[in-house]
């Protein structure tokens, strides 16, 4: 990710609503900033706000300055390429203050225009463009924050979050990314690989302070050293500075096209830290797609001095001041806030100790760990394949003839007990009802059994009625469930010319039927069938196979009824009535009938 900074003095910024007024203070980027003074007086709004526009070209841009003080609208309207504008607030619990006051949501990698209204003296110091993998950066100035992973840090450092104080107006605000790292213990050092032709190093100082911070800063292999020192004679401590953001630390802006590597250094420090806020350059290549992918920098091994340690007196030294404020904030309020009153934090009590790690001692860790896992894996795999054969020697044979499919489960006539008299009842296999023998009167040998059925949509469960011969002329059938009860008999399948021999007429009185053979083999031919419209359900669904399945159940079942209660009177209604009974008993879900 790269952001691209823009001062307020840019002229791609449109301000309007009335003569907006400029500000010239040491403590803003590039010392100055502007501000609606006319849509503010000492009551609060004066009922006339001040309104901007810009256009960008990237995914996200966000505005720093200062917001109004609590009489005034805390609130914006913003509109985003033309859209219907919405409310913000400034989020500020104290104004006003120095912050990042508003930033747009991720939009796409183009051009676009952000309009912002309703401005009480709200004030742009500078603006920060998320640029995208296409966003032109030549020309431009990129920011980096000191929480940036591009920055190495070694030694003892710590990162204050919160806000700083200040003498000017307002009194306090936050560092760019509300926080700096903070450093006066001597070796600490950061470093930052980058590609480009400037760089620039600002940090938040404490003038409030007396003593002195040695830094070395090492580019390219060429050390400089730097003094910043705070006396009791000088004008930014006796008038009361305390704490000022955007201090220009460092710069060099004759540098080649290309990769550098800057390495910034504690050399000595004597009640002064060393506050890291961020980094400016300017880029030596065109868009992020085209950055050149720099190596990462490589920490030296714990108890190893940094190389980088000039010897006294060999790098070229100067005392700068640190009151020369030039620079840049930018980025997103991502880190937590908390509570900064100055710089006299207990940096070595509680500072974050940075140290390479043995890469030795780790990579030989690590591959006895996966050694140790490879093992136990192996062990257990071997146990359990060895449990699995012992128990497949002791377990008896499976009879895979007893499985039957899940999503159906079919249960045929079974053999009824012929001490079946009218008016007992007896529960159906399943639990799916009860039947109840009642002779047929002028039907010898037929016995009719109503089947009540347990409705699951009502509390009138309907009857249904089969007509079977004499029981004595029953086999005893077998369940064809799935409840484990046995394995399923072999049945063998009926010729068609067997079947019509034996089914010339109609069936009367139980002296025509052979025994053991037509109702037999009807029987067996509908379980065939069943079994067959079963299967084909749950290996193919619904389709033609299992619809012309159901054609010929159906079919057969009318040739049984009408076979077997032909010439009983009734006529064609009591035959219809009698076929729907025995289909929907036998038939598979869905239980209705599919005619032919």
């Amino acid at each position: 990710m790269a952001s691209i900074v823009l001062d307020d003095k840019t002229n791609r910024l449109k301000i309007g609503g009335g003569t907006w007024s400029g500000v010239t203070i040491e403590r803003f980027f590039e010392n100055g900033a502007i501000w609606p003074a006319f849509a503010i007086d000492d009551n609060g709004d004066t009922g006339t706000y001040g309104t901007l526009s810009i256009s960008f070209l990237g995914t996200s841009i966000s505005f720093f300055g200062n917001t109004p003080s609590a009489k005034a609208s805390q609130n914006i309207f913003v509109s985003i390429d033309g859209g219907i504008p919405y409310s913000t607030s400034y989020g500020d619990p104290s104004p006003p203050t120095a912050l990042q006051w508003y930033q747009s949501p991720l939009l796409s990698d183009s051009t676009h225009t952000i309009d912002i209204t309703h401005l009480a003296g709200t004030s742009v110091d500078y603006m920060v463009i998320t640029a995208g993998q296409n966003t032109p950066l030549s020309g431009e100035t990129l920011i980096v924050d000191d929480s940036d992973s591009a920055i190495a840090y070694e030694g003892k450092w710590v990162t204050n979050v919160g806000r700083y104080t200040s003498r000017d107006n307002p009194r306090q605000g936050l560092p760019y990314g509300n926080g700096t790292h903070q450093a006066s213990t001597s070796g600490s050092s950061a470093t930052f690989r980058f590609a480009g032709t400037a760089i620039s190093i600002y940090s938040v100082f404490d003038w409030s302070k007396l003593g002195s911070l040695i830094v070395l800063y090492t580019l390219d292999g060429s050390t400089t050293s730097k003094t910043y020192a705070v006396s009791s004679s000088m004008d930014e401590f006796t008038s009361g500075l305390t704490q000022r953001e955007n201090t220009l630390m460092f710069s060099s802006n004759s540098l080649s096209p290309g990769p550098h590597t800057l390495k910034m250094e504690v050399k000595e420090s004597s009640n002064q830290i060393f506050a890291l806020d961020y980094i400016l350059y300017s880029p030596s290549f065109n868009t992020l797609a085209t950055k050149p992918d720099l190596p990462p920098v490589v920490a030296p091994t714990r108890g190893t001095p940094s190389p980088s340690t000039p010897t006294p007196g060999s790098p070229t030294q100067s005392t700068v001041s640190p009151g020369v404020s030039s620079g840049s904030l930018t980025g997103s309020n991502t880190r937590p806030t908390s509570t900064l009153t100055g710089s006299d934090t207990g940096l070595n009590a509680s500072a974050n100790t940075s140290h390479s790690r043995p890469v030795g001692a780790i990579v030989g860790g690590v591959i006895g760990g996966i050694a140790l896992l490879g093992f136990f894996l192996a062990f257990f795999l071997c146990r359990k394949r060895i449990s699995k054969q012992f128990s497949s020697a002791l377990a008896p044979p499976v009879d895979m003839s007893s499985r039957r499919p899940d999503p159906l489960s079919i249960e045929p006539f079974t053999a009824m007990s012929t001490n079946a008299t009218a008016g007992s009842t007896a529960p159906l296999p399943g639990g799916f009802g009860t039947f109840s023998p009642v002779r047929k009167p002028g039907r010898p040998g037929l016995t009719m059994h109503s089947y009540r059925s347990h409705s699951r949509m009502g509390s009138s469960p309907p009857t249904f009625s089969v007509f079977t011969p004499p029981m004595s002329q029953h086999k005893s059938s077998h369940s064809l469930s799935s409840s484990g009860l046995g394995p399923l008999p072999a049945l063998t399948p009926v010729r068609r010319e067997y079947y019509q021999e034996q089914d010339g007429g109609n069936v009367t009185n139980s002296s025509t039927l052979p025994p053991g053979g037509l109702l037999r083999s009807r029987m067996q031919r509908l379980q065939n069938l069943v079994l067959e419209l079963n299967r084909t359900i749950v290996e193919e669904g619904e389709g033609a196979r299992v619809a012309e399945l159901r054609g010929r159940i159906a079919e057969l079942t009318r040739e049984d009824v009408a076979d077997i209660g032909g010439g009983g009177g009734g006529g064609a209604r009591e035959m219809e009535e009698r076929w729907q009974s025995v289909a929907t008993i036998l038939i598979p879900p869905p239980y209705e009938p599919r005619r032919a």
